[in-house]
């Protein structure tokens, strides 16, 4: 039991870190033009160190201590199956296609966006955040086949921030 509430102290710590550094508050504190490409690659070389610390002391400290359990689905059900490799494929799918439409050093912050280039078309016609929206797909169909309580809690984490913090 200790190791899940580590797991979501750390889950939510790193959610209010990130959300805290990509506020507008923080950023005209640092006065800092919302579309600064310099703060961009800051805030993305932030998020990705801390995701990979999150994930290094998830992974090797606070798993091996997991309580084992039976996953949500029944893997050997045929239609668990189906609905897994569904679920995760479209995810991929959008995520691929999303970074495929977006120049992924866009995304990155190391090249500019104008502040007037919002995309309406392909997958940002059915979402606001297609990226989101596929890593959801993804988290959910991991949620559904956790073996471990650890890795179930971390997994909620994610969905949640992507709902609630992104």
């Amino acid at each position: 039991m200790i190791s899940e509430l580590l797991t979501a102290s750390i889950m939510v710590s790193w959610g209010f870190l990130h959300s805290i550094l990509a506020s507008n508050p923080v950023k005209k504190k640092f006065g800092v033009d919302p579309f600064d490409q310099r703060y961009r690659i800051f805030f993305n070389i932030v998020s990705i160190i801390t995701l990979l610390c999150l994930e290094l002391i998830i992974s090797t400290i606070l798993r091996p201590e997991a309580i084992q359990m039976v996953p949500l689905l029944d893997i050997s059900i045929i239609q668990a199956q189906i609905l897994y490799i569904v679920l995760f494929f479209i995810g991929t799918i959008i995520v691929i296609g999303v970074l495929i439409q977006v120049n992924p050093l866009k995304l990155l912050g190391v090249i500019r966006e104008k502040p007037g280039d919002i995309k309406l078309g392909g997958f940002y016609r059915f979402s606001r955040h297609p990226m989101y929206a596929g890593f959801l797909l993804i988290f959910l169909a991991n949620l559904l086949i956790s073996t471990d309580s650890v890795s179930l809690t971390k997994t909620t984490g994610y969905i949640l921030y992507l709902i609630v913090g992104a």
